[in-house]
């Protein structure tokens, strides 16, 4: 071994992601390489090489795991032997082929295999050495990442973990894998990011979680990063007995939700997960309420992004800003009240239930604002302005 695949294999043993030892992996041994789990399901692979062996091209071209073509049957014959002898195995049966395969265990438990052509160089000694500490790195890597090895929907599971990794993957090959999405395609579907009450990680056993969810009709759970996804699906009645389960086990394990807005193509997975992250993360999460819509919290994530460029306060009607002064002297809540009062649609009663004070008190404080803003709240478009300077002014801490 020579000083420069020393380097790479230090690389190779601080990879932080397949892909990124996969790319890795192609430099140290000159050849292309792909890892799949134990359902063919293809997790890495060494991108921008074109390779005639014909079982890349059905697993990474052509998206197609038909175990009665040769190719197959052949590595599947190789997972088998490197499985029983816990080392790389030389494909020998195809003569216009030469491919290593090795399995990959975590604690004597299958879970994936590495597979490298020798398409751009032909094998030379020390190769199959290099490729087996290469596969050990890759057993560490793949055994302690996100990808799932349970019996359950592992191809599912693994197709959307890719699909949020930003893997890029064709909307065929996709749909081919989610056989419970091509079921629900009519239908409206939500992803949830489950959390503990901090808002960014999960404390409590997952599994548990998982399988109960899982239980729900047109739902996959699995976990990723540090929360649990939930994906749902449904129409009318199907859709509320399925949210009103979700909130009996977020209730039953002490957990909180984020949703994301309703969508139908799963291609824009990864737009969906980050609202339901937003709406985790920009909400005041509390026992008295489980899940937090991104529909509530938007305003707040377009504050977000425009907040690192300007101060938004400047945007606030000005007399708005009085108001708050008066708020912080005399301890009237005037600007809540408002706030209520123009979401409500200028309703007391309403105004007054959602404050848990008397409606008497509401016309007052209403009163007291009409006056010092000099209105009655009969202009739409004052009222916008008033309702958008109450947001920035929530957003901003100074309403809660």
């Amino acid at each position: 071994m020579d000083q420069k695949d020393a380097e790479l294999l230090l690389k190779i043993s601080h990879a932080d992601s397949l892909q990124e030892l996969v790319d890795l992996g192609f430099q140290l041994l000159g050849n292309p390489i792909f890892i799949d789990d134990m359902y063919r399901n293809v997790l890495a692979y060494s991108q921008d090489v074109t390779i005639d062996d014909p079982l890349w091209q059905e697993n990474i071209v052509e998206n197609i795991h038909d175990e009665s073509t040769g190719s197959q049957m052949a590595s599947k014959q190789m997972y088998k032997k490197s499985l029983e002898t816990q080392r790389p195995v030389l494909l020998t049966d195809l003569p216009t082929v030469q491919r290593y395969a090795m399995t990959l265990t975590n604690y004597g438990v299958p879970i994936g295999n590495v597979t490298i052509a020798a398409h751009i160089h032909h094998f030379v000694p020390g190769d199959e050495l290099l490729f087996e500490l290469f596969c050990n790195y890759a057993a560490e890597l793949l055994g302690n990442s996100h990808f799932s090895f349970r019996r359950s929907q592992p191809i599912v599971v693994n197709t959307l973990i890719r699909l949020l990794d930003g893997d890029h993957l064709t909307r065929i090959a996709v749909e081919s894998k989610l056989n419970f999405y091509k079921k629900n395609t009519l239908s409206k579907s939500f992803l949830l990011l489950i959390s503990d009450k901090t808002g960014d990680a999960l404390s409590c056993p997952r599994q548990p979680v998982i399988e109960t969810l899982s239980m729900i009709p047109g739902t996959i759970a699995f976990t990723y990063q540090s929360y649990i996804v939930c994906i749902y699906s449904g129409n009318g009645t199907q859709l509320q007995n399925a949210q009103t389960q979700l909130l009996d086990i977020l209730n039953r394990y002490d957990l909180f939700a984020g949703i994301s807005n309703h969508f139908r193509d799963i291609m824009q997975l990864p737009h969906y997960y980050i609202q339901a992250q937003s709406a985790l993360k920009l909400s005041k999460l509390n026992e008295n309420c489980r899940t937090y819509p991104y529909n509530d919290i938007a305003i707040f994530d377009l504050f977000d992004t425009l907040a690192s460029q300007t101060n938004l306060l400047k945007f606030c009607e000005e007399k708005l800003m009085d108001l708050l002064a008066y708020d912080k002297a005399h301890g009237d809540n005037l600007l809540k009240t408002l706030q209520v009062y123009l979401e409500t649609c200028l309703q007391y009663e309403k105004t007054a239930r959602q404050l848990f004070v008397h409606k008497n008190t509401v016309r007052y404080r209403i009163a007291k604002c009409q006056k010092f803003l000099n209105t009655d709240f009969t202009d739409g478009k004052k009222n916008f302005q008033y309702t958008l300077s109450l947001k920035i002014l929530e957003y901003y801490h100074y309403i809660e």
